[in-house]
């Protein structure tokens, strides 16, 4: 989304009814707005709040790119010194802000400026549920974060991290989300799924397993236990969606999806597959699939 800054919609006279004020000094489209997904708004704020601010955690951590799946209500922006630290409520804006105390210098990036990716990524973990923070540490890794240089924290290098680090808040749950952390899960919904699957007493599965088909293709599939010849497989349907899958329409994505899992059961393979909905509530569904398909138990 464009945004607009108050000199701007000044000097060219734009017509503020339709334009909505989404930070102090920035406007976008509010049709636009009205119509961007929830987690494209909270980036869009949060790179607005960003030019005067150095943003920390969560919004640290959806400028660098890691995935949030719950967008959170409040911008995070770092202190130094003796400013005050606390929540503000949103008032006439979309989100509230979340100001909190940081002893590291801020790190440039792009126009931006954010605390070093390792707090940012540990804070932001430290602060979501286990299976959200789990998510976010993944994809870390996934996309080769090796060292602050060149914008890549590896786990071991997290983890020294978090021991070195002087704040304490979310530190037990940061350091839980790391030991779960593995770069070969390639969405959230599998992130979350693999810590659902362990936290639910079963063994823990192979991730990312490549299967040679009687046509000589390859499949390579999310999850796998080798012992029970049980493949999992998380859908998160964005693939049915018009528009996101290349030149095939839904209808062929699912025909290939059919015909991929009868070649693995030509294989001698079990698939198991699940949603969203399956990880969702109090009691959530997966870990009554795993065991009505005989997933062995830890």
């Amino acid at each position: 989304m464009e945004t607009f800054g108050e000199k701007s919609v000044n000097r060219y006279h734009l017509p503020r009814g339709r334009l909505k004020r989404i930070a102090p000094g920035c406007y976008v489209d509010a049709e636009e707005w009205a119509q961007a997904y929830p987690s494209d708004r909270f980036l869009t704020a949060a790179t607005a709040v960003g030019r005067a601010h150095v943003l920390t955690s969560r919004s640290a951590a959806a400028v660098l790119g890691l995935p949030l799946v719950s967008i959170p209500q409040e911008i995070d922006i770092a202190v130094t010194g003796r400013g005050h630290v606390g929540r503000t409520p949103p008032g006439r804006f979309p989100f509230g802000m979340k100001r909190i105390r940081s002893l590291s210098p801020p790190m440039e990036f792009g126009d931006l400026l954010i605390t070093p990716p390792s707090e940012s990524i540990l804070r932001a973990a430290g602060s979501l549920p286990i299976g959200e923070a789990v998510a976010l540490c993944d994809a870390a890794l996934r996309r080769h974060y090796v060292d602050e240089a060149s914008w890549a924290p590896s786990g071991p290098d997290l983890m020294v991290a978090l021991e070195a680090a002087t704040w304490r808040g979310g530190r037990t749950n940061a350091r839980r989300a790391l030991e779960f952390a593995r770069p070969q899960s390639e969405s959230p919904g599998e992130s979350m799924s693999r810590v659902l699957i362990i936290e639910s007493g079963f063994r823990a599965p192979e991730l990312q397993v490549r299967f040679c088909l009687n046509s000589g293709e390859t499949a390579r599939c999310d999850f796998f236990w080798r012992e029970a010849g049980i493949i999992g497989e998380f859908d998160g349907l964005i693939k049915y969606q018009p528009g996101l899958s290349g030149q095939r329409s839904p209808a062929e994505v699912a025909m290939e999806e059919r015909q991929r899992e009868s070649a693995l059961h030509d294989l001698g393979f079990r698939v198991l597959r699940w949603t969203w909905s399956a990880l969702r509530g109090e009691q959530p569904l997966l870990p009554r699939l795993l065991r009505d398909a005989g997933v062995p138990r830890a």
